[in-house]
This record gives structure tokens, sequence and C-alpha cells, in this order.
């Protein structure tokens, strides 16, 4: 699906992160400026009212060869979200929906059955149309969202953390997918991108995911899964590091179609 620019720039304060809406909405002139800015606001809420539900809800599960599609019913009538199997995907990957499925779980979370059920089928889920799907990992990769994550302080400790070791007074420059970002910047790549299960950065794969910075910024472009897993990760960062993230308000631009992979 080609990618359209909507001409609406959006005021956001920032506490840890800023999520960007990237669904197919309707043309702006159908709804009027504003009305398109409230039906964009009122969209990504209940997106992330989704996928807070699929990180936060636990269930127990005892699945003995039970079908793949009864398993994802089971589940959804268990934590109450509405939930499909992405059929012609899995067809065309050649897995079928009755695909038995072997997994007990006690009083865990969602989005940990999720992983551990579905990773071996390199399937994974993404919040779409206000329902979860299960796709496979390469269509995820084709639906991205942005979020934008506030990494200033993580930033700034780095760099003077790498200053110390070696001496320097100097920064020093690291080439990453043929660009150049600073070395602080570029440790927290690696450490992030080497510590998202099941991810794809076009960087690293040649497809996937994309990262950039900008004024202590971290415009990051995955699917639902990693993206929570690098907002885990930089949580645990900051109670290492006994930093707090700063606050502030951005001017964000929305763009384009796409749409939402693992714990």
């Amino acid at each position: 699906m080609q990618s359209r620019r909507i001409p609406i720039v959006l005021a956001i304060a920032l506490a840890l992160t800023i999520p960007v809406i990237a669904a197919d909405p309707p043309p702006a002139s159908a709804l009027g400026t504003l009305a398109f800015a409230e039906h964009l606001v009122a969209q990504q809420k209940r997106h992330d009212a989704i996928v807070d539900r699929v990180l936060t809800v636990r269930a127990d599960v005892d699945f003995v060869d039970l079908p793949l599609k009864d398993a994802i019913a089971f589940l959804s009538a268990r934590v109450d979200i509405p939930m499909r199997l992405e059929l012609a995907a899995l067809e065309d990957a050649g897995i079928p929906s009755d695909e038995p499925i072997m997994f007990r779980a006690s009083n865990s979370r969602l989005v940990a059955i999720f992983h551990m059920m579905l990773r071996d089928l390199q399937l994974t889920w993404v919040v779409e149309d206000d329902e979860v799907a299960i796709t496979t990992v390469d269509l995820a990769n084709e639906r991205l969202q942005t979020r934008v994550f506030v990494v200033d302080d993580l930033i700034e400790w780095i760099d003077e953390a790498q200053r110390d070791r070696f001496g320097n007074s100097e920064q020093v420059d690291l080439r990453l997918g043929g660009r150049v970002v600073r070395e602080a910047q570029g440790s927290l790549v690696d450490l992030l991108m080497e510590n998202t299960a099941y991810a794809m950065w076009e960087d690293l794969d040649g497809a996937g995911g994309t990262l950039s910075f900008t004024n202590g910024l971290m415009v990051i472009s995955q699917t639902d899964a990693v993206l929570q897993e690098i907002e885990g990760l930089i949580k645990e960062l900051r109670k290492v590091l006994a930093t707090k993230p700063s606050a502030g308000v951005w001017l964000v631009e929305l763009e384009g179609s796409g749409a939402p992979e693992n714990e």
C-alpha cells in the first residue's frame, strides 16, 4: 500500500514516548481538519488500549494438540479481546489454520503467551482495525508503527562513560547502515537491536524497522511487539542508570499508511 502524507502537524507533550499512528484513515477532506485530527487521536487511543491489554492481561492455558484457530478463539474469549487469524497470510506461508498447538501456561501475560506459542511458527501479533491480528513475521514487518522515545539522558550518560573509559575529550563517530552517528547513539542502537528477539531491522537485515535520532529523540518504526520490547529495555536502562526521562512539547508530523511483532 502506497504511503500517504497527512498534512497535519500535532503538538504532543512528551513523557517517555510519543506514539505516531501509521494506519490508513479516511482522507482529511472527507472529515474536515479538526474532525480528522480527532479521528486520529481516537484511533490511536483505541490502538494503545488494545496493546496495553495484550501487555497486562493474564490467562491460564492448557493446549494439547489444539488447532491454532481454536487456540486463538479460546484466547480471544478468555481475555475479551477481539482476535483474528490472517488466513491468507498463513496459507501463503504454508501454515495450516489447524496447526496443532501444544502449550501450557499458568497466570501468564497474553504477550508472553503469544511469544511462546507463535514464535516457532514464525507468526506474531499486530493490532489493526481495533483487534489483534495473528499474522506472519514477514507481513508484520510491512505494517510498522512509529514511536518517538526521549533518550537524551541516556545518550549523555553513555557519551560521558565512553569518554571517561577511553580518556577521550572528543566524540567518536560510528558508521551504521551507511550513516554516521555519534558513538553514544551507536552504542544505544547496538544494545536495542541486539536485544529485541525476532526483530528485523533495515540496517541489519535489509528489511524491517528503522531507527534514527534527532535532538535527543530516538525515532523508531517497528512492529507493536518490538516497540514494547524496546520500551521495556529503555525502562530497565533507566533503572540501572537511575536517570529520569525529559519532558517537553514537540511537533510531530503524521505520515502515511502502514500498520503494526513479539513480546
